[in-house]
């Protein structure tokens, strides 16, 4: 079986990171040699190569090949810098959260460099030790797998050490507690949105969570207490927990299989469903729709995030969002007051409920 296009990519990756592979000719191979070297397709090289242009790692010069990008070769170390860590290059809102940030940096006189974990603490670590070796102004990091222990806080608390501010948006690490991070109360949306589906009627509720992720453990945790509190049904078979690493199951290209039997234990029984983000219930929308479901008429479906999602799917979805400011941009700027040694003005941010269309208020409606 071939390499697939994130392999290659991690491969790569180690290449002009860790082993400074093409610092001489500061060129990439062609694809076709790519193709050769890992027997795999062109469009499998093409996929990978994307990840590293999100990234910054490189740049295709038309007529001439793919080239190490400036940042690649020099990487933006130093008094000038910082270091954007993130969990998923891949994720729907990267392109505007990079945006966001690099445009609050660049106004400051801040270079930046962009690095995917791929949510996996290895590569994770590749990276830590890369900026070790001239550790940079600052980082903004959102956490890998944090539901579990992570094995690089040393790497965190060693370039802490070195004068590096660090701050999390998102997802942040509960053994790092100097180390301030962004992030809303995950339980306490959990309970909020479980509790105002009760308000609506709803007895049975199931819900979707990521397990690796600790909001989703967070969340799962305030619907259960939400559900246990006001008296409704609570049952672990009307719960489905997936791995990141499997999220692409779950969304683009949707799976059926994947949900299959969830889908069929709930939809006899329930008459709700949490969803994990706005994405897993745009795609979670679809897939009913096409079983001929009504939404929000024969289930009522909910998401966090308020993202794009939410507004494209068939049914609007009702969702919670965490304040009007974004997470990443909030961080941006104390990481900046930090590095100045100004006080931020920057509250922490409170879940707010937007309701849509996705939501049927069945004590009115049946």
């Amino acid at each position: 079986m071939g390499i697939k296009y994130k392999e290659v990519a991690d491969q790569l990756r180690h290449e002009i990171l860790g082993q400074n592979t093409y610092a001489g000719t500061k060129k990439l191979p062609t694809e076709q040699e790519l193709m050769e070297r890992y027997h795999v397709s062109r469009q499998t090289v093409r996929q990978a190569l994307s990840i590293l242009l999100a990234e910054n790692l490189i740049q295709k010069r038309q007529g001439s090949g793919t080239y190490l990008s400036e940042q690649a070769l020099s990487p933006a170390h130093g008094s000038g810098s910082i270091a954007i860590l993130t969990a998923f290059a891949g994720d729907a809102t990267f392109p505007a959260m990079l945006w966001d940030i690099q445009t609050i940096l660049s106004g400051a006189g801040l270079q930046s460099q962009v690095f995917s974990t791929e949510n996996r603490f290895d590569l994770e670590r590749e990276i830590l030790l890369s900026l070790l070796k001239q550790p940079p102004r600052g980082i903004l990091a959102a956490g890998s797998r944090t539901a579990f222990p992570n094995p690089n806080l040393d790497l965190y608390r060693r370039l802490l050490a070195s004068g590096t501010y660090t701050v999390f948006f998102e997802n942040g690490y509960p053994d790092l507690p100097e180390v301030p991070c962004f992030s809303p109360d995950e339980f306490s949306g959990g309970y909020l949105i479980a509790s105002y589906l009760i308000r609506q009627g709803h007895q049975k509720i199931a819900g979707i969570f990521c397990r690796d992720d600790r909001r989703g453990l967070l969340r799962w945790h305030g619907y259960s207490c939400a559900l246990r509190d006001h008296g409704a049904a609570f049952c672990d078979h009307h719960v489905f927990w997936y791995h990141s690493a499997t999220k692409k199951d779950l969304t683009d290209p949707f799976d059926p299989a994947a949900l299959a039997g969830f889908l069929d234990e709930i939809l006899p029984d329930c008459t709700a469903v949490i969803c994990q983000d706005d994405e897993a219930a745009y795609f979670l929308i679809r897939e009913l729709q096409h079983r001929g479901v009504r939404i929000p008429y024969d289930l009522s479906v909910t998401g966090f995030g308020n993202s794009y999602f939410s507004d494209i799917a068939p049914v609007r979805i009702t969702t919670l969002c965490a304040g009007s400011t974004k997470l990443w941009m909030s961080a941006a700027r104390v990481l900046l007051a930090s590095i100045k040694k100004t006080a931020a003005d920057e509250p922490q941010p409170v879940w707010q409920l937007l309701e849509k269309d996705s939501v049927l208020n069945i004590s009115v409606n049946r």
